[in-house]
């Protein structure tokens, strides 16, 4: 633990004198070009048209000092920011729909089209006529904004990670914690640097607006006049707040997806589990499958299996490579529907995937209580302290990326065990454990299979033997031999 805190102050203070070295670079940069600016004044002598850098920050200083700049700035700010607002609302609820069903996002494409290849000026004129100057910054904010921003989210929808949401369909979790846990992490990283450009483009298409059509008390009229009397000083002083304005909004909308990434990540799991059907929640005593068949093109892998699982004892099916185990999960699973015949099974179900399964930035505590009905303080308690059979204390609170290849595991297998289901499935589960991690492991599983439906898939006859279990070996005919 010594050690650990050492590495974290050292990377904290490297992070710090990192960010303090970038500030100084760019202060340094900054002066560079107003003194390249400054040069470029005194050797041209043309002070009427390209303001010198004194004059310009003179004049911003006696604008600052004015009631007139305050009125001015709210009033731009307020029309384009609710502008951008109201766009980026209705671009992610469009987007999330377009997401997931095709037909919506086909109906929008045309819109979304015009609004990308027509020209700004072109929309200015129309909402001008239409609505007046008073409200065509706003309108042309969003216009700007909504493409990029339903393109990104639609984007972000389309590329979560489909292996996720089956592990959320077949553990139950719920929309709510769907769309919060799977999908809103990826669209945030989809629409993160969209937004931002997206800022700086609403900033600077309304403000075209707002010279274009004079909007009272705007910075475009400001501009407007402030080039209509060469008063070069106040264009560039109004277009240095610009900037300042948009890169200020950029920030604070950064600040807001971080802190809305934390609490998505950090907070209290919210939303509710999908409940069972009262005819599920009895207790379930047999799994069976019977003539089960199944085949890829011309490649037959699964031709009339039937076997029957019980609860007394850990069900392990075992098989050389290819010989259609895994297949045979997913079909229970109904990840995978069958050409033919029947499987008769009740209850909730959990899993272990061949692959983990896990939401990378959320904690180890934090992914296990995705998949649990109750997330109090007092059940968070008790999750704790059964993984720490498993895994050491200083795992539970950190991001699983974090984690190394065989504690995800044992989180895949935990989350599997520890939510309350009536069949549980585990592929290859033990695959990446050492020696005496799987000693710990197998303990574990077997303490919380009891009067559970527990069929794993496994190569090791040993793992099989260690665990106690029922043997059934699938063999090339297709025909499972059960070996007591």
């Amino acid at each position: 633990m010594f050690i650990k805190r050492r590495r974290q102050r050292f990377v904290s203070h490297f992070s710090v004198k990192s960010k303090k070295n970038l500030l100084m670079v760019r202060i340094w940069i900054i002066a560079v070009w107003l003194c390249i600016w400054q040069s470029v004044c005194v050797l041209t002598g043309l002070e009427l048209i390209l303001a010198s850098p004194v004059n310009v920050f003179i004049a911003l200083w006696e604008l600052v000092r004015t009631s007139v700049f305050y009125t001015v700035l709210i009033n731009s700010f307020f029309h384009i920011t609710i502008g951008f607002l109201a766009a980026c609302i209705i671009a992610v609820v469009l987007g999330v729909l377009a997401g997931k069903y095709r037909m919506v996002h086909e109906f929008f494409m045309p819109l979304i089209h015009m609004m990308k290849s027509l020209p700004i000026a072109s929309f200015i004129i129309l909402l001008l006529i239409l609505f007046g100057s008073s409200k065509v910054s706003a309108l042309i904010a969003f216009i700007v904004v909504f493409p990029m921003v339903y393109s990104s989210v639609v984007a972000g929808m389309r590329q979560t990670d489909k292996k996720l949401l089956e592990m959320g369909e077949l553990f139950s979790i719920g929309f709510v914690r769907t769309i919060k846990y799977i999908y809103l992490p990826q669209v945030l990283s989809y629409t993160r640097s969209s937004l931002k450009t997206a800022i700086g483009m609403s900033w600077k298409a309304g403000v075209s607006a707002e010279v274009i059509g004079l909007a009272k008390n705007s910075i475009g009229e400001q501009l407007y006049y402030a080039k209509l009397y060469l008063l070069t000083e106040q264009l560039f002083a109004w277009s240095i707040i610009v900037v300042g304005v948009s890169l200020l909004c950029e920030n604070i909308f950064f600040y807001f997806l971080v802190w809305l990434e934390n609490y998505v990540f950090r907070g209290k799991i919210q939303g509710k589990l999908v409940t069972a059907n009262q005819s599920d929640i009895q207790k379930i005593h047999i799994l069976s499958i019977e003539n089960i068949c199944k085949k890829y093109g011309d490649t037959i892998v699964l031709e009339n299996v039937s076997a029957v699982f019980t609860d007394d004892k850990i069900n392990c099916i075992m098989g050389k490579s290819g010989i259609g185990k895994t297949t045979m999960l997913k079909i229970i699973m109904k990840l995978l529907p069958s050409d033919s015949g029947e499987i008769s099974k009740t209850g909730k179900i959990s899993v272990v995937f061949q692959e983990n399964r896990l939401i990378d930035k959320m904690s180890v505590i934090h992914n296990i209580m995705l998949v649990l009905e109750d997330t109090s303080k007092e059940n968070e308690k008790r999750i704790r302290t059964l993984l720490m059979s498993i895994l050491p204390e200083e795992c539970m609170d950190m991001p699983v990326k974090n984690l190394s290849g065989g504690q995800k595991r044992r989180v895949a297998i935990a989350r599997a065990l520890l939510c309350k289901c009536d069949i549980c499935l585990m592929d290859e589960p033990f695959t990446g454990l050492d020696s005496e991690s799987k000693q710990h492991v197998v303990k574990f599983v077997k303490e919380y299979t009891k009067n559970k439906i527990t069929i794993i898939v496994t190569h090791s006859e040993t793992e099989a033997k260690a665990l106690d279990s029922r043997i059934y070996v699938l063999t090339s005919s297709n025909t499972v031999v059960t070996i007591q």
